[in-house]
């Protein structure tokens, strides 16, 4: 074998090893990028995840918080109606009482147990009515007072209040969850078709 042939012989190898190694290197080039694309694409179906979840969990808190407003303005708008319907119903009663001052204000004297008063308070239209009902009493204007009357005693330890305003007050928590639910009613039956 001469140095020619040699040369072809090493040459025939080194281009079939070139071969080979750039077959191997594109089969790993190529394995690699297919690797990467699987990477790349659980990488998207990470972040595709993950922004559906932060998109739930904000629409979640959004949503929780839009509840919260909703119920807070609905307990406002409760509470306000409330102070209305009481303001409107203390006007009631007053114009109620005004239509029969003299049998309403007996009527309120008489629940007043027998005994004996130091002072009764009234209303300044009551202080004629009192004077006959309570003639051994004294009888002074309390300005608060729109009808009805206060008994005291014992330097005003003892304590009646029959007055209107303090009937209201009492039977206002009884009152008030009816009223409230027969507007819900008129409100609901209103609105439907």
């Amino acid at each position: 074998m001469g140095g020619s042939e040699l040369k072809k012989a090493l040459q025939r190898e080194v281009a079939t090893r070139c071969k080979g190694f750039w077959s191997n290197q594109e089969e790993a080039v190529n394995s690699r990028r297919k690797e990467i694309e699987r990477e790349i694409a659980g990488l998207e179906a990470q972040i595709q995840e993950r922004q559906e979840a932060a998109c739930q969990r904000l629409q979640r808190e959004i949503l929780a918080r839009a509840q919260r407003q909703a119920s807070n303005l609905r307990l406002q708008a409760e509470s306000d109606l409330a102070e209305q319907l009481r303001q409107l119903a203390a006007k009631q009663l007053v114009q109620l009482y005004e239509e029969n001052r003299a049998i309403y204000w007996e009527r309120l004297a008489k629940e007043i147990p027998q005994a004996l008063w130091q002072e009764v308070l009234v209303g300044e239209r009551d202080v004629e009515l009192a004077a006959k009902f309570f003639s051994k009493v004294p009888i002074n204007v309390s300005p608060k007072l729109s009808g009805g009357l206060i008994a005291l005693r014992e330097g005003g330890r003892i304590c009646i209040d029959n007055s209107l305003q303090r009937r209201l007050d009492r039977y206002w928590p009884i009152l008030l969850p009816r009223l409230l639910e027969e507007l819900r009613t008129m409100v609901n039956d209103d609105a439907t078709p």
